[in-house]
């Protein structure tokens, strides 16, 4: 990919971009989650970075009201136009730019989201899980020299909230998953004011999840809140983990873009696909390769500055029998000119 320098930014506004229906698979589903192809090249590089803010909600979602809730697949197909936003974080990874706990400001730090999984998080250097190569991140997971299994998390965010978050925008993930039952890979955002303020509801938009033979359809993505862990009013209306999640299967698309194994359900997510999420004011709506695939309503807790979060975890239900690679092309985000 062409060089370009890597510059982080945040500013305030969106809207919803406006987006020719096309028929796909949908299943929306209960149950917890375990947390057509383009060949876009990498957006041109933004204007100077700046720190973020953060901003509270005005109230809290309480679980009856979260339970009303549902995906909108209504404008399913829809593709992405971003004629009216401009860039504000690009990292195409022609040079890693990752932080260690407690180490200088970059694009990325890690780890500093708690575990997840079967692999342990650890740290960039010589042995750790990231390489740059050709202008893709890679990150392995792999047995240390004890045999136990370790990966990589890379995070906008540091552990007191300093690094590239934005209220409302476009994020966008370019990447290529390894096809093996045991990988997880995600792609996530949370907000920027929970790494200093556990006395609010905490909320988390899973972006993608893939769960490889867990889920045949191939994407899984959901909106959650987490209850206060440091808020002990007994009137405080949200005291327990919800959740919606939202599957498309990717096995209905044409061209198809997955490969069936033989004898399984499920099968190789083929070369790279863009994996993204507007929010807006009223609305998270999810992408699959810049073509809208759900949207679920916007919610009190997300109209905060938020911070992007990529990882490869193992599922604590299987392991892989060697190293397994994802690999990353770019990640990005947009926001409104104008609001």
């Amino acid at each position: 990919m062409n060089a370009t320098l890597t510059l982080r930014v945040f500013l305030p506004a969106l809207a919803s971009a406006s987006l020719a229906l096309t028929p796909l698979a949908f299943a929306q589903s209960e149950a917890p989650p375990t947390s057509a192809p383009t060949n876009d090249a990498a957006p041109s590089t933004p204007a100077p970075a700046t720190r973020p803010t953060t901003a509270r909600p005005p109230n809290v979602t309480t679980v009856e009201a979260f339970k009303t809730l549902a995906y909108d697949i209504t404008q399913r197909g829809r593709p992405l136009d971003l004629s009216d936003y401009r860039q504000t974080f690009l990292d195409d990874f022609d040079t890693m730019s990752i932080s260690p706990p407690g180490g200088a400001e970059a694009n990325w730090y890690g780890p500093v989201h708690g575990g997840a999984g079967a692999a342990k998080w650890i740290p960039p250097g010589p042995d750790g899980p990231f390489s740059v190569k050709d202008g893709h991140l890679t990150i392995t997971t792999k047995k240390d020299a004890s045999g136990k299994w370790t990966t990589g998390i890379i995070e906008t965010a540091d552990r007191n909230g300093r690094g590239f978050s934005q209220q409302y925008g476009y994020f966008e993930m370019r990447a290529k998953f390894p096809p093996d039952k045991a990988v997880w890979p995600s792609f996530w955002l949370k907000a920027a004011a929970e790494r200093t303020d556990r006395t609010m509801s905490r909320p988390e938009i899973d972006i993608i999840e893939w769960y490889g033979s867990e889920d045949a359809r191939g994407h899984h993505s959901s909106v959650h809140l987490w209850a206060a862990t440091r808020n002990r009013d007994p009137d405080y209306p949200l005291k327990k983990h919800v959740w919606r999640s939202h599957y498309f299967d990717l096995r209905k698309l044409t061209p198809p873009v997955m490969t069936p194994f033989e004898g399984e359900r499920w099968g190789r997510l083929e070369g790279f696909h863009t994996y993204g999420a507007e929010i807006t004011p009223e609305w998270v709506i999810f992408h699959f390769d810049r073509k809208e695939i759900s949207r679920f309503p916007m919610l009190p807790e997300y109209h905060q500055p938020l911070f992007m979060i990529v990882c490869l975890a193992l599922k604590k239900t299987d392991t892989p029998d060697n190293p397994k690679e994802m690999v990353i092309d770019y990640v990005t985000a947009y926001q409104k000119n104008k609001y």
